[in-house]
């Protein structure tokens, strides 16, 4: 399942990355320009998964794209999920 990001969630989403990874480089290219993904990807889990939602970043150059755990990005601003942004 996707969902797509607003503003604020991509604007906490890029907080997140510039304070945590102080110079985020595209793994494949070396690049330093890259942007966030428009959508919050939940996996299907089955019973038992630990496997939670998702955000992207991609690289603006060749657009490879890192994934990150969205939870991880909500509990640093105190937010059970970046859905409570919506």
């Amino acid at each position: 399942m996707a969902v797509k990001l607003n503003a604020e969630q991509e604007q906490v989403i890029a907080d997140w990355i510039h304070k945590k990874i102080e110079h985020l480089t595209c793994q494949h290219c070396q690049s330093t320009h890259w942007r966030v993904g428009e959508l919050l990807l939940s996996p299907d889990r089955d019973p038992g998964s630990h496997c939670g939602s998702m955000v992207q970043v991609i690289c603006q150059n060749c657009g490879g794209v890192s994934l990150f755990d969205a939870n991880r990005i909500a509990n640093w601003r105190s937010l059970d999920s970046l859905t409570d942004l919506m």
